[in-house]
Formats: C-alpha cells, sequence, structure tokens
C-alpha cells in the first residue's frame, strides 16, 4: 500500500462534487477521526504505517492500495480527514461498516462519482468553498430574497465572537452589520447577564451564526444563508442569546434564552443545541418517556403561542430517537428536539452529506421534519481562537439546522406576516425527496432534503384555481365545495358570489348584488340565501386561493343554482328617490314589452297606454302602491283584447303630483 499526501486545490476536498451526483465509486470511500494520525512509512501492508493499529489493521483487511489526505491545509480540523483505496473486491458497504464500528471514527462515507465542487457564486473569498449552499439551491432563492433586517433570527447558543474579551467588542467583519445591537450591546448573556454575549472558550455560536447570516458578496470570507447582498436586500438581523459555554448549559437557561429571544422580536430561532434524558422502556405510554423540564416547556409553548419558529437539531448520537433501544431497553429523547413527538410545531432537521446520504451519527426517527447539510463546511469562527482569520469549519445536524433556519429568515423576509407552522409547511413541503438514496431510514429522515430556491418560489407564486367546484342543498340553503389546494403557503379562499334578482322577466331591469366571503375551509353555506318556490334570486358562486402574501389564483369555474328557487330577504334593493319612468324593453316590441317604473314614497299610481291619437288602449296599473320598483308587462292586446296593430304608443306615468310620458314603437 502506498501511502501519500496528494497535492489538490486548496481546501477542495475530494468528497465534494458539483452537478449531479452519480453512483458511488466502488473501491473508494472517505473517512474523519476524531484526532488526527501519523504516517509512519510507505512500506507495504503488514507492516507499521500509521501510528494507529486498529487502522493498520482494517486497512490490511481491506487490502487498501492507498490511503491518502483529502486535504491539503495547515487546518487541524481538515488534517482528520483522509481517503482510503481499495480493491473493488471489497464493496464500499463493507468498508464503510468496518471503519464506523470504530470510536476512533467520526464519520464515515461513499464518494461519488462527479467533478470537484466550486460552491456558490458570490464575491466572498471563500464562498467557492461552500458546497452546502449550492447543495440546498440558495443561490436561485437570492434572485428573489436575500434576507431582510426586519426578520430578527435569534441564536441561542454560546455567543457570538466579538473579539478579544480584554478589549471594547469588535464584532467579527462578516457578521457585524447583521448584528443585533440595542443599547450598545449585541445579544444577551445569560452567564453573566451585565456583559456581552461573549464567545470566549466555544465556538459553536459564532460558527452557527455564520452560516445563518454572514454577510454576503462584501468581499469578505464566507456568504450566509440570509446575509443578504442581492437585490439591495441587507440580510437578516442576529440576535445572540449566550445560555452556554459550548452550548446550551442547562434546560432553563436555554428556555430563559428562547423566552429572551421572543420578548425581543425574534421571528426565528435556531437551537443547534441540547441535551439528552434516558429511560427505560418499562411505561407502556410513551408520553410518559418525556420528562418534564419546566422552563424549557413553558418557553417552547410560549414561542409557537407568539408564532416563532423554532428550528432545532435533531442530535448527533446516531440513535433512532423516536423509539425505544431494542438492545439497552431505554429511550434516549434529545431536548428540544423531543418536543415535537409532544405536539409542538416545531422544526427537527438532522444531517445528510453531499451526495444526500444520512450522515452516520445524525440521529433519526419519525418526527424529524427535515435533513439538511451536516458534512464539514466552510463558516466563520472566533478570531482569538483561530489562526485562520477568524474561519474555520463545522459539521454534524448543528450545521444543518443552522441552514434550515436560513431558509427560514428568508421564507419570513418574503411573508412578513407568515405564521410559524406555515412556513414549517413550506420548508418540508419543497423538500427534495431522498428515500431512494436511504433506503434504511425511509420515514425517518423527514420530508428529504431542503430546498432554499423551491421554498422561495413557492411563496413567490400565485395558487392554482381551485377545482372540483360542486353546489347542493344543507338545511336548506345552497352550500357549494371544493377540492383542497395543495400549496403549504396558502391561507384562506376568497369566495365571489353574484345575486341577480330577476323581478318580472326582463333582464334589463333585473338588480344585481355582490358579496364576498373568506374561508380556511373548502366548503361554504350560504345561510342568508334560503330554498323558496316563489323566490325571486338567482345566485352564481366561484372560488379564488389566496396565499400568505395575497397572491391570488384564478377563480374557479362558476356553479349556480336557480331561478324561481332561491330567495334572499336580506338583499338590499335600492329604493328610487324620485318619481320615475324608466323606459320600457324591448322597444321597438313584439308583440309585448316591459315598462318599469319607480315610486319614492306611497302613492296612487296610474300607468295608462296610449295611441297617436290618444285614445286609450289598455290601463296598466290603476290604485295605490308603496315605494319601491315595478315592472308591468304590456301584453301587446288592447283592453278589449284585440291585437296592438303597427304603430307608435305612449306611456303615461302618474303617481302623486308627478307625470312622465315614454315613446313607444310596435313592430309586426
Amino acid at each position: 500500500m502506498q501511502i501519500s499526501r496528494i497535492a489538490m486545490l486548496s481546501l477542495l476536498p475530494v468528497l465534494t462534487l458539483c452537478g449531479e451526483l452519480g453512483d458511488p465509486i466502488e473501491g473508494k470511500i472517505g473517512f474523519k477521526l476524531f484526532e488526527s494520525l501519523k504516517f509512519i512509512n510507505n512500506d507495504p501492508i503488514g507492516s507499521m504505517a500509521t501510528d494507529q493499529q486498529w487502522l493498520n489493521d482494517l486497512l490490511q483487511s481491506l487490502d487498501a492500495d492507498s490511503l491518502i489526505w483529502s486535504f491539503t491545509s495547515d487546518d487541524d480540523i481538515l488534517e482528520t480527514i483522509y481517503t482510503v483505496y481499495f480493491p473493488s473486491t471489497k464493496t464500499n458497504e463493507y468498508a464503510l461498516n468496518s471503519f464506523r464500528v470504530h470510536q476512533e471514527v467520526e464519520d464515515a462515507w461513499m464518494d461519488k462519482q462527479g467533478e470537484f465542487f466550486t460552491g456558490v457564486d458570490t464575491n466572498d473569498p471563500l464562498s467557492d468553498e461552500q458546497w452546502p449552499l449550492a447543495n440546498i439551491s440558495v443561490e436561485g432563492a437570492w434572485t428573489i430574497e436575500s434576507g431582510s433586517s426586519n426578520i430578527i433570527v435569534g441564536v441561542v447558543d454560546s455567543g457570538i465572537d466579538l473579539g478579544v474579551p480584554t478589549a471594547a467588542p469588535d464584532p467579527h467583519p462578516d457578521i457585524a452589520p447583521n448584528l443585533w445591537n440595542e443599547n450598545g450591546l449585541f445579544g444577551y448573556n445569560f452567564l453573566n447577564p451585565d456583559d456581552e454575549p461573549w464567545e470566549i472558550e466555544g465556538s459553536h455560536g459564532t460558527k452557527m451564526t455564520g452560516l445563518i447570516g454572514a454577510i454576503t458578496n462584501n468581499n469578505e470570507g464566507i456568504a450566509g444563508v440570509a446575509g443578504g447582498g442581492f437585490n439591495g436586500d441587507s440580510g437578516i438581523t442576529i440576535l445572540s442569546v449566550k445560555v452556554g459555554v459550548y452550548g446550551p448549559q442547562n434546560s432553563e437557561l436555554l428556555g430563559r434564552g428562547i423566552e429572551f429571544a421572543v420578548n425581543n422580536g425574534a421571528k426565528v430561532i435556531n437551537i443547534s443545541g441540547g441535551f439528552y434524558d434516558f429511560h427505560y422502556c418499562e411505561d407502556d405510554d410513551p408520553d410518559d418517556y418525556f420528562r418534564d423540564f419546566p422552563y424549557l416547556s413553558y418557553s417552547i409553548s410560549y414561542a409557537m403561542e407568539n408564532d416563532v419558529v423554532v428550528v432545532t437539531a435533531a442530535g448527533n448520537n446516531g440513535w433512532d430517537v423516536s423509539n425505544c433501544c431494542p438492545s439497552c431497553d431505554e429511550f434516549r429523547a434529545a431536548y428540544p428536539a423531543a418536543y415535537a413527538s409532544l405536539g409542538q410545531n416545531i422544526i427537527v432537521v438532522t444531517s445528510v452529506d453531499e451526495g444526500d446520504i444520512k450522515v452516520s451519527n445524525g440521529n433519526y426517527g419519525n418526527f424529524i421534519s427535515v435533513s439538511a447539510p451536516g458534512a464539514w463546511m466552510r463558516t466563520i469562527s472566533p478570531r482569538h481562537q483561530s489562526p485562520y482569520s477568524g474561519y474555520g469549519h463545522t459539521n454534524a445536524t448543528s450545521a444543518a439546522c443552522a441552514l434550515t433556519s436560513g431558509i427560514a429568515a428568508l421564507i419570513c423576509s418574503v411573508a412578513p406576516q407568515i405564521s410559524n407552522d406555515m412556513v414549517k409547511d413550506v420548508i418540508v413541503s419543497t423538500a427534495d425527496n431522498i428515500d431512494a438514496l436511504n433506503p434504511t431510514y425511509i420515514g425517518q429522515l423527514g420530508s428529504g432534503r431542503i430546498n432554499a430556491q423551491a421554498a422561495l418560489e413557492l411563496i413567490q407564486s400565485s395558487p392554482e384555481r381551485p377545482t372540483g367546484m360542486d353546489i347542493d342543498v344543507y338545511n336548506n340553503h345552497p352550500h357549494i365545495t371544493w377540492n383542497a389546494n395543495e400549496e403549504a403557503d396558502l391561507v384562506e379562499y376568497k369566495i365571489r358570489i353574484t345575486y341577480e334578482n330577476r323581478i318580472g322577466s326582463n333582464p334589463r331591469f333585473w338588480t344585481y348584488t355582490y358579496e364576498t366571503q373568506y374561508t380556511t375551509e373548502t366548503e361554504y353555506t350560504d345561510n342568508g340565501l334560503t330554498l323558496s318556490w316563489n323566490g325571486t334570486v338567482y345566485a352564481k358562486y366561484k372560488v379564488a386561493a389566496m396565499d400568505v402574501i395575497d397572491n391570488i389564483s384564478l377563480y374557479s369555474s362558476q356553479v349556480s343554482m336557480g331561478p324561481g328557487g332561491l330567495n334572499k330577504p336580506s338583499i338590499p334593493v335600492d329604493q328610487p328617490t324620485e318619481y320615475i319612468l324608466s323606459g320600457a324593453y324591448p322597444n321597438p316590441f313584439n308583440p309585448s314589452t316591459t315598462i318599469r317604473y319607480g315610486l319614492p314614497e306611497d302613492s296612487n299610481v296610474s300607468l295608462v297606454i296610449y295611441d297617436v291619437r290618444g285614445l286609450v288602449i289598455q290601463t296598466l296599473t290603476s290604485g295605490t302602491q308603496p315605494a319601491g320598483w315595478y315592472d308591468v308587462i304590456l301584453n301587446g292586446e288592447t283592453a278589449d283584447g284585440n291585437t296592438i296593430s303597427t304603430g307608435i304608443y305612449f306611456a303615461r306615468l302618474v303617481a302623486g303630483e308627478h307625470s312622465q310620458v315614454i315613446k313607444m314603437l310596435s313592430l309586426k
């Protein structure tokens, strides 16, 4: 076996690929160790090749051809990532399982066919290494929205890089303009309420913040998912809430941090850290497996009640966190992710690699919402800890959670009034299905791998036209139904109703009334309209769908009921404000016509038809009538029953002190 260090483009890993990934390359896998190993010599297998005997034995069992570093860098993290080549007589699955059983191995993966990945296209120097942003199609999302400063994302974690703690706060330059700042404070420190949320010993909070909201297109470092930089967008606002040194210190501090973020305007809360609790599987009621952490339980409910989107990591133990462990008879609950099993509408995220294969240490279960990239990726890092000018790497479900929070922030930037459950529905419904790539975990990695572009396109586009319109009778009222739209951002349906009050047989004199109703259901009962044999109302209904940013679909096909079968007493009919003889329709007529007149008050009325000689042809109305509109038919006959001949006729209305005449023409 040959052991060598291969020179490659700086920091471009063998395992990261661009374009559409193909089948795994047989005889080649990558793996990462918790600690770097040392190469002893290049002698053939059988002699001491590295300083790790377990690895030497494993390489020999695989008949390995070569072992190489996947990177050329002085970064301590990248020093622990390797690629091994072996004959195709040994399967990739066999090799993966052989590595994953060793406690020294943090992760192992199959390499895929393809070309080296080049990240996203921004002017940020390190963006060409940010393969996760390309995998989740964030560039397509940026053409729609790249982040609004009106959207506050609370990162409840271990603080933020504010420079050297002994000096004045100096935020990391790739995040500074996007940091929340109130009364000179860049967040809140629950470990020391009188101080800034410095990240001193740890780096977790800073790294998650970078993935969510590092400034994009600023010629500095990396790009964040919602860091602005396109279309004049400023980027979201990051509220750093420190609740521990390396992550949440305890459940109460985590709960208080969530509450603080809610009270200070956070629309999205990222919780990439958490803790575990264990229970023996003795109780028949699964709900009893979850222990009550009062302040954390309260804060999660408080966030839900205030319509805040809560995104949390599934954890990194490779456990099924929704069922009892058969071999150990324990139920292992990850918090706060476990609250999803208790009915809270939080977003729980697990991790996949560059090829959308589940990362080996990512937890899984039936309450996982989605998956997101969780293999090693670029982000910012506290400058006082790192020799790399404030940039490092991160991974696991923590990173997957942060990327998902970034998409949630983009959605909220487009639709600020969107509900938390709708944000979740949009992210879940637009994820790319990865079941075929993970047949062992079908139904346990959520709906798929997140897709930023698809999520924002769904928000931006108008709903589909409602289909399946139908009408029937319910409790003697018209009742319409239609098929439900499938858009995750659907808010309600708009019902357009037209009432035709058909008084008389002449359409020219019918009155029309329009109403608009709204409903979140897929049915509507018109309780104001009652079936009646002597009714005069013809009712027409059509429906449009509306989404969270008030996009409206085309109206559905129309359904109707009537005429003659409906009566709507509440239909407002405009009363005449003066005496009026409005005309005859049709005119000329053959053999009949309808004459309309209006009375502003109760009146003694006479409507008489005369010929050109002044002779009375017919008296149509004589007597007292209440105020209102009247349609009277001249049926084409004289008072003695003879047919009216061709010629000119006059209709004279006398009502009270008012008199008016109109001319009509009879044609044969």
